[in-house]
């Protein structure tokens, strides 16, 4: 099957869109991966055999050359653009980036239909929206070119941490719905996840497929990171330096565990300082710290792999937190890494039915400096390798690459939506 998957994102450190097209590519399909264009990033790569092409999202002009966005819509499209300008040009920061996020759910469209014209003629079989803002593109396109349509929700929109002006959250949640009950096949990150949409959308329950890449490749980079330390224990945040993710708990924990050094690796880490800086200075970790810029998605686990712990102690603060299984979770169990959870609900089933690390609540320093001292001491322990390697049978790289198979032949074979209207 020719498979268009579409993103919001550049893509670079977006490990979900990225392991999807690599996996349905490895399955035979013909994939191509259409985002974001990013300053420094090239405009083509290869993603085991998926084409990932990054595409100018801010141009009107392709939104009205494409057929898959019709003429009221192209108008409405070129009103937002006409504010978002004008917005820029006042300085209103707050409607800019409003307009900015609005204006996605159109632009998308008309990039990726020039890439469909250039790369495939016009034929293609299946449209793949990767999140929520993905979602009305990859409809609009599979509507005009008789294609199916899949959703990738990647979180629970309705419980997101971000806050949103209140006619725009309405504006996201009603085009979820509108888009998703006309789904052909969708995958949520996690059975928590898929159970929650399927009871807010009044629609088939969708199959639930981890974020685990196709394969680890890479070395290890930790140790090589730090100045000193020789064998000392590492214990390792990967994920964006952002509030209510486990930071502040993993922070304050290592300043509570003498010897044990801290490293932080992914993006945002450049606001760091201004964030944390404080709580670090505060925790006494300078001098046992590692700042790391994100690694590629697929390199990530490998890089972590000569840590001793995962740490992934997200704050209960909305219920997309309470329910998602992240990438932290995947890369630490490839990587060999027992991993420190908090509250959140879906991360405390895993590890207790695993046996893969250990619960605690976040907030209490004291707690998480004791299961980091355990912890430290376990990865080389008969025990947890016989944990790791059944949860790796049941949600390796294997069985998702099964799943994303199953969901794209019942897709292709579907006789009616997800919402039940039969199609004709």
């Amino acid at each position: 099957m020719r498979i268009l998957l579409l993103s919001a994102a550049p893509c670079v450190n977006d490990a979900r869109p990225r392991f999807a097209a690599a996996q349905l590519a490895d399955l035979g399909h013909d994939v191509i991966l259409v985002c974001r264009a990013a300053p420094g990033e090239p405009e083509r790569e290869n993603l085991s055999g998926a084409r990932l092409i990054r595409v100018d999202f801010d141009a009107l002009a392709p939104v009205f050359a494409a057929r898959a966005v019709r003429w009221p819509t192209r108008l409405l499209a070129a009103y937002i653009a006409f504010l978002r300008r004008i917005s820029d040009l006042i300085g209103w920061r707050g409607a800019a980036r409003l307009l900015a996020l609005t204006w996605e759910f159109f632009a998308l469209a008309g990039a990726a239909d020039a890439v469909v014209q250039r790369e495939w003629q016009g034929r293609f079989d299946m449209a793949h929206g990767s999140g929520l803002a993905a979602l009305p593109g990859a409809g609009r396109l599979a509507t005009a070119y008789g294609a199916r349509l899949v959703y990738d929700s990647i979180e629970l929109e309705c419980g997101r941490n971000a806050r949103y002006f209140p006619p725009f959250k309405w504006l996201r949640l009603r085009l979820e719905r509108w888009w998703i009950r006309r789904c052909h096949g969708c995958a949520a990150v996690s059975a928590d996840i898929a159970r929650q949409l399927a009871r807010d959308y009044g629609v088939r329950r969708p199959m639930t497929i981890h974020n685990v890449g196709p394969r680890m490749v890479g070395a290890p980079g930790l140790r090589r990171a730090f100045a000193a330390g020789g064998d000392a224990p590492i214990a390792v945040y990967v994920g964006a330096a952002a509030s209510d993710r486990g930071l502040e708990a993993s922070i304050a924990g290592a300043g509570a565990t003498p010897g044990l050094r801290l490293a932080i690796v992914g993006p945002l880490t450049e606001q760091l300082e201004d964030r944390y800086g404080r709580l670090i200075d505060a925790a006494g970790i300078r001098d046992r710290l590692y700042v790391g810029a994100a690694r590629p998605p697929a390199e990530a686990a490998a890089f972590i792999s000569d840590g001793d712990i995962a740490l992934a102690m997200a704050a209960p603060s909305c219920a997309s937190y309470v329910f998602a299984l992240p990438n932290k979770l995947f890369y630490a169990v490839q990587a060999g890494l027992p991993i420190l959870v908090g509250r959140t609900r879906a991360l405390r089933e895993a590890v207790a039915n695993y046996g893969i690390g250990e619960a605690v609540d976040e907030r209490d320093t004291a707690a998480v400096s004791a299961a980091m001292r355990r912890l430290a001491e376990r990865k080389h322990e008969p025990s947890y390798a016989r944990a790791r390697a059944v949860f790796l049978t049941e949600h390796g790289a294997a069985a998702m690459a099964g799943a994303w198979a199953r969901l794209y032949a019942h897709a292709a074979a579907a006789r009616e939506t997800l919402s039940g209207r039969e199609i004709v």
